[in-house]
C-alpha cells in the first residue's frame, strides 16, 4: 500500500501536470494515460484505492463499483477485502458507458 508509482526498471512515473508531484499508487501509470487522454478507459483491480487514489492526483476519473456488481475473475483468498474492477478514464461518460456494458453481463458472485 504505497501511494507512489516507482520501480527499479522504469523509474518514477511523473504526474502529467507537475513532475514535482506523484501520480498516485499502483495504477498511477494508467491514471496518467487517462488524464492525458491517451486511453478511453483503463480497467484494473481495486481493493484499497488502486483506481480511486491516482485519479484525483493525476486529473482523471476513478471509479470503484460495489463488490459483485461487475464481472471479476475471482476473489479467492481475498474474501475479507473484496477486489473489484476499478476504472480510470478521462471523462465520467466513458466510465458510464463501460460500466453499463459490464453490468449488462450480469452480476458475478465471487
Amino acid at each position: 500500500m504505497f501511494f507512489e508509482c516507482d520501480n527499479p526498471l522504469f523509474g518514477r512515473t511523473l504526474n502529467p501536470h507537475s513532475p514535482n508531484h506523484t501520480c498516485g499508487g499502483s495504477s498511477g501509470g494508467e491514471a496518467v494515460l487517462a488524464a492525458m487522454r491517451a486511453t478511453p478507459i483503463g480497467i484494473g483491480s481495486d481493493s484499497g484505492g488502486s483506481a480511486r487514489i491516482p485519479a484525483p492526483m493525476s486529473g482523471c476519473v476513478g471509479y470503484k463499483p460495489t463488490s459483485g456488481r461487475m464481472p471479476m475473475c475471482s476473489n479467492e483468498g481475498q474474501e475479507g477485502i473484496p477486489v473489484v474492477l476499478g476504472m480510470l478514464a478521462p471523462t465520467v461518460s466513458n466510465v458510464e458507458f463501460v460500466s453499463a456494458a459490464l453490468a449488462a453481463q450480469g452480476r458475478v458472485e465471487s
